[in-house]
């Protein structure tokens, strides 16, 4: 289980680490989640241009939802 699933179900620790509201997390998300892919099509984490490699989420990710990489930062 994420990180993002065991806070979900403690609000008041949810609000402290994120400041916000399980409710206007999720509303953030798809922006969120439209951002950063448009970001991964032309660059990579360390905000170089991405080369002939395209970007892709891996099966073993340390951060394998859109919701927990929005959690991470």
């Amino acid at each position: 289980m994420s990180k993002y699933q065991d806070y979900i179900e403690k609000p008041t620790e949810f609000l402290a680490l994120t400041g916000y509201t399980h409710q206007e997390f999720e509303a953030l998300l798809p922006h969120f989640g439209h951002g950063y892919y448009e970001w991964m099509k032309s660059h990579r984490l360390d905000g170089r241009p991405r080369g002939k490699r395209q970007y892709s989420d891996y099966k073993n990710s340390p951060l394998p939802t859109l919701a927990d990489k929005l959690f991470f930062i």
